[in-house]
């Protein structure tokens, strides 16, 4: 074999080595800047936060999208009945939602929130 075939071989080898190898380093770089938010945004929800100043957290970090709608039926999130309080989640989505910040509320202020897996 030639000089050029040898260089043709090196660089076809190093396209298909490296462009799958690109991919899951970009994945796994995702999933961590994500997951990073989440739990960043999930830190500053304590208990006593009001539900407007979650919504301009979440907003701050980009994840405004998950938050309940201000207005609406469904605006408070999902009520729990047994435990007589809110709740709504914030997920990593980079993850398939198997990571998610786990807000519970009074419909007023934040009575608990954290992360949990799935």
């Amino acid at each position: 074999m030639t000089r050029r075939g040898y260089k043709v071989m090196a660089v076809v080898a190093s396209v298909v080595i490296g462009v799958p190898l690109a991919f899951i380093a970009l994945q796994v770089w995702s999933i961590s800047y994500d997951e990073h938010r989440v739990s960043s945004v999930c830190v500053k929800l304590v208990p006593g936060t009001s539900i407007p100043d979650v919504r301009g957290i979440a907003a701050a970090a980009g994840l405004e999208r998950f938050i309940p709608p201000a207005t609406g039926k469904d605006a408070l999130g999902s009520y729990d009945e047994t435990a007589k309080n809110w709740f709504f989640a914030i997920p990593v989505a980079a993850e398939m939602g198997d990571r998610r910040c786990a807000v519970y509320h009074d419909g007023r202020v934040i009575i608990k929130a954290e992360m949990e897996s799935l």
